[in-house]
């Protein structure tokens, strides 16, 4: 029997609370589109087809999958520290969430699912010795028991094995909200008149470029020749034959009563819009996904200035939301306790800032110039590096030059001598004074 969330924060049988659900396992939301032809077709076989489809998602997918995660714990309102796989099995979970499974393929699976279907589902298998596995579950295989527009059961059906039914504590589901169901939309599903266009575009491309060899024909008979149904047939079949592909070189030879073939117009109105088309198509869908045509790939007429940006773009404007779905949607359905309180000020956070240094050396001499010169503390820079702070007083004040000393040797003379340290006296030659060694 399926179960609900008590007020107390603990998952009860639906018997317990006297609830009749009215409907039982369904599918959660519709994964196809229909096509002009009438074939309803996957979201999961769009990926596959439809080329715009494959764009958007290898946009993003791969770009957020590589960004580092890891779990921190808050230890104030202003400090975090970063917590090692052997101190929390979720920390543990992160860094390897299934046996032959990394966190790229954790992490591209979510995102590949939230692009294609709107949502996407991972079991929690709890093993032996309080350690966690996830485990995908396929959207299309996925059924799901609602009762007050919430999920009380899922139940999942492969096509190879029985059935298997699972409270909704042992779910993580990401979802983009919908505005009438517990489940998400897939952006997809907003494309239908998009994709049924491209797909009879390319259905097109494919005919003309199968044919194209032969094209319309008007054949013109001498005068007095009678122009009969088997004369037609034999002239349809004389042109069909010498000029197919295998024969884009030959030349076809008619018999007596041909006066003169003339060819139609090769290209009509209708292919001169297929190019601009195509590329309405593409725009549309990546509005739906809101990715910038440079995000994508395409980059006509941009400039070498121009491409420098595209990453800044990227990881500053277009992946957050989703980041931050994933990692919000982790903290809830994970980290928290069945009651809702905070798990120990724990949550999952973005290490960004690593895929950003594109040049690790000036992105360290920066922050050597900028704790030198007092306008960071050394802490404030780990801080903000995803480094943990030092535990030391003088880490976290910022090193000001005094007395012709270096910033660093400044701020550890201050310190030796506000503790009553005796302090020898600093000896500096003339950088610039000769020696007698030679």
């Amino acid at each position: 029997m399926p179960s609900v969330l008590a007020r107390d924060g603990r998952y009860r049988a639906l018997s317990s609370h006297g609830l009749v659900p009215q409907r039982g396992y369904q599918h959660a939301e519709p994964s196809n589109l229909s096509y002009l032809t009438g074939r309803l077709v996957s979201f999961d076989r769009l990926y596959r087809e439809q080329p715009l489809v494959r764009e958007v998602v290898q946009a993003l997918a791969p770009q957020i999958a590589r960004v580092p995660w890891r779990l921190y714990q808050r230890v104030d309102a202003d400090t975090r520290r970063a917590v090692e796989p052997s101190e929390h099995r979720i920390a543990q979970l992160l860094a390897h969430p299934a046996p032959r499974r990394s966190p790229l393929d954790l992490k591209n699976d979510v995102v590949t699912g939230l692009m294609i279907h709107g949502n996407h589902a991972e079991r929690i298998v709890r093993r032996r010795g309080g350690f966690l596995e996830l485990h995908r579950l396929r959207w299309k295989w996925l059924q799901a028991w609602t009762y007050d527009d919430q999920v009380i059961s899922w139940r999942y059906q492969p096509p190879d094995g029985p059935p298997v039914d699972l409270g909704p504590e042992e779910v993580i589901h990401w979802r983009w909200q919908a505005p009438d169901s517990p489940f998400g939309v897939s952006p997809l599903a907003q494309l239908g008149v998009t994709f049924r266009a491209e797909a009879a575009i390319q259905s097109y491309i494919e005919g003309f470029f199968r044919n194209g060899a032969r094209i319309g024909n008007a054949v013109i008979l001498e005068p007095g020749v009678p122009n009969s149904d088997g004369l037609r047939r034999t002239l349809k079949e004389e042109i069909k034959s010498n000029y197919t592909l295998d024969h884009v070189f030959s030349t076809a030879v008619f018999g007596g009563g041909v006066k003169d073939v003339k060819p139609f117009g090769a290209q009509t109105a209708v292919e001169a819009e297929l190019i601009q088309q195509r590329q309405l198509d593409a725009a549309e869908v990546g509005g739906a996904y809101t990715l910038p045509p440079a995000v994508r790939g395409r980059l006509e007429g941009a400039k070498a200035e121009d491409l420098a940006g595209v990453i800044g773009v990227l990881y500053k404007h277009v992946a957050p939301p989703w980041m931050e779905l994933i990692t919000a949607t982790l903290g809830a359905q994970l980290i928290e306790t069945p009651s809702g309180a905070p798990d120990g000020g724990y949550y999952v956070g973005w290490m960004i800032k690593q895929i950003l240094k594109s040049d690790p050396e000036a992105h360290y001499r920066a922050g050597k110039e900028a704790v030198h010169s007092g306008l960071v503390t050394l802490n404030e820079w780990r801080k903000d590096d995803d480094r943990t702070p030092y535990d030391q007083p003088i880490a976290d004040k910022p090193l000001l030059p005094t007395g012709g000393l270096a910033p660093a040797e400044a701020a550890t003379r201050a310190a030796l001598e506000s503790a009553d340290v005796p302090v020898p006296a600093v000896d500096r030659q003339d950088e610039d004074a000769g020696t007698d060694d030679e």
